[in-house]
């Protein structure tokens, strides 16, 4: 990403919204927010980092630290070379006795069902 798109992204000060609320921290130097701190927000994910810290990462990697989509303006990303919609996922669920889960998945047209690996283990 260049200097000029980087500049084109929103940055915020940094206000609490009450006093006793949960501290926030930035993702990339793991130190809480603090007020009147300048901000920055990925437009497309919305998660917020020091500005200072997250420009010299999307400098050399433009996409988020958090979910790896992309930082700039544009919905479509790539990662690592790959088409964000190409991309599969695999998440584990251990169902111990008695627990019951309900799992919505977005399978696109490409897609196919990933079998159970054993019957107290769902892949989806």
């Amino acid at each position: 990403m260049s200097h000029d798109e980087l500049e084109k992204l929103p940055c915020f000060e940094f206000k609490a919204l009450e006093k006793g609320t949960s501290p926030v921290d930035c993702a990339v130097c793991l130190e809480n927010f603090k007020m009147g701190e300048k901000c920055r927000l990925l437009p497309i994910c919305k998660h917020s980092f020091h500005a200072q810290c997250v420009d010299s990462w999307l400098l050399k990697t433009p996409i988020c630290p958090i979910c790896r989509t992309s930082a700039g303006s544009q919905r479509k990303a790539m990662v690592s070379g790959h088409d964000e919609s190409s991309r599969s996922r695999e998440v584990r669920l251990e169902l111990r006795e008695n627990q019951s889960v309900e799992v919505g998945t977005q399978v696109n047209s490409n897609s196919t069902p990933i079998p159970s690996s054993s019957p107290s283990e769902h892949v989806v």
